[in-house]
């Protein structure tokens, strides 16, 4: 503070010596035995001004009163006085974290209240992080400054009603310790800070994490082009994944004799994606599980699986010859295929164009012979 105008106009003056000798300097609710400073005519800086300081206060939301009143001799004046508050404790982070859900626009998030008073909490999120390390915290008054990428403020938004593209803030209820922020993009990540708020004044210790939102899955999944031993995956990715880097893909048939994953590189510059999964056994169904995954320095997110089934063609009969006729009958045979089994079935099928005849027949896949009878 300054010096008082008394202590000017006496020193001008020189009025029978008397002049303002010193500062009595008090602070209440008294919080510790350092509640009063005294600080002499002599302690100003070089600015001509007096300073004092008071320590092991409570903190929190409490409201403190501040006299400064002036000494000459033995007698202290009435003095000036003004109310102030120190700067709130920080929330506290859970032990398992602050993340309670997520899923591809949503965050769920938790913390602990902090020990002492405050008046609101303050819920910013930015989706220009740049990187998942902590933020420089520095002495830049919140609301002047972004801790990551854009440095702007938005305006305090509802997360609830409008999708979050800009840097936004929020004030909640000082009785909230979890709150769930909506209005996200899938597969993006943002940079989310929580603050304590006393009037105007803000913790120095906020809790800070980078998230990401769950991607997407994979659309119009189909397989193609199936031989035997080969197929080709095709699907589409999502639209709009700034951090989608791969698909998982899991192969298994249906018995789980046949288990493959394997993960494929997502290619921006493709709309429809492929990949040729290949050394199928023949004649067997299986189940083909995908899932996006979306990558930002230690963060990882996957969607929701997308699947389909599918067989295998069988290996073809071989060497099929006409064995033996009669007036009404015919009798085939062929070689079966290597891992015939008797669950898979034969197709058969004769025809006559000229007389407009044509069956079909069904039989079991341990068969090498057939008897066409009753033949017109």
């Amino acid at each position: 503070w300054k010096p008082a105008s008394l202590e000017k106009w006496l020193e001008d003056h020189s009025h029978k010596g008397i002049a303002v000798d010193s500062y009595d300097v008090t602070i209440f609710p008294r919080e510790s035995v350092n509640n009063s400073v005294t600080k002499l005519k002599e302690e100003k800086d070089k600015d001509g001004n007096y300073s004092a300081w008071f320590f092991d206060l409570q903190g929190g939301r409490t409201e403190y009163v501040v006299t400064i009143a002036c000494v000459i001799g033995k007698s202290r004046m009435k003095g000036e006085q003004f109310v102030t508050t120190l700067l709130p404790y920080g929330p506290e982070k859970p032990r398992g974290g602050v993340v309670k859900s997520i899923t591809t626009n949503e965050v769920e998030i938790a913390w602990e209240p902090p020990k002492g008073g405050f008046t609101k909490y303050v819920l910013c999120v930015d989706p220009n992080v740049s990187s998942t390390k902590h933020p420089e915290f520095m002495a830049t008054p919140f609301l002047e400054r972004s801790f990551y990428m854009n440095g702007q403020i938005g305006s305090a938004i509802s997360f609830d009603k409008e999708r979050v593209q800009n840097y936004t803030e929020r004030e909640l209820s000082n009785l909230l310790t979890d709150r769930k922020i909506s209005g996200l993009s899938p597969g993006e990540t943002y940079g989310i800070v929580l603050k304590t708020k006393t009037g105007g004044r803000f913790t120095r210790r906020p809790i800070f994490e980078t998230v990401m939102t769950k991607p997407m899955t994979a659309e119009s999944l189909s397989m193609e082009e199936v031989t035997p031993t080969n197929a080709t995956l095709k699907w589409v990715a999502p639209e709009g994944h700034k951090r989608l880097r791969a698909f998982r893909i899991l192969i298994s048939s249906f018995d789980n004799k046949i288990k493959r994953e394997l993960a494929v590189k997502h290619n921006a510059d493709k709309v429809v994606n492929s990949f040729l999964i290949d050394d199928l056994a023949q004649a067997t169904s299986y189940t083909v599980v995908i899932k996006s995954v979306c990558v930002f320095e230690s963060l990882k997110t996957i969607s929701d699986e997308e699947k389909l089934t599918f067989s295998s063609l069988p290996n073809s009969a071989t060497n099929l010859t006409l064995e033996n006729r009669l007036p009404n009958s015919l009798t085939i045979k062929w070689e079966p295929p290597l891992q015939a089994q008797a669950s898979h079935k034969y197709r058969l099928a004769i025809e006559s164009a000229s007389i407009g005849y044509s069956a079909d027949y069904s039989i079991a896949g341990d068969k090498s012979t057939f008897n066409f009878s009753k033949l017109p």
